[in-house]
């Protein structure tokens, strides 16, 4: 049961990651290693990728 927990937490951020950077960036190999990273946040991943790529977020604003 605790193994399986652990693997869907992994998964979950794992895919999470993938699928945020995946919507303005190509995932390459050299991505792996923040991959591993942010599978350990686990679902956190998912909120942290959409505070930063979601739509309609504007963190900083181009100058005109």
């Amino acid at each position: 049961m605790t193994l399986t927990l652990i693997i869907l937490w992994l998964v979950s951020g794992a895919l999470s990651f993938v699928y945020w950077w995946t919507k303005e960036y190509d995932f390459t190999e050299s991505h792996i290693g923040i991959l591993l990273i942010a599978s350990t946040m686990g679902p956190i991943a998912f909120i942290s990728g959409y505070s930063i790529h979601g739509k309609g977020r504007v963190i900083m604003k181009a100058r005109k």
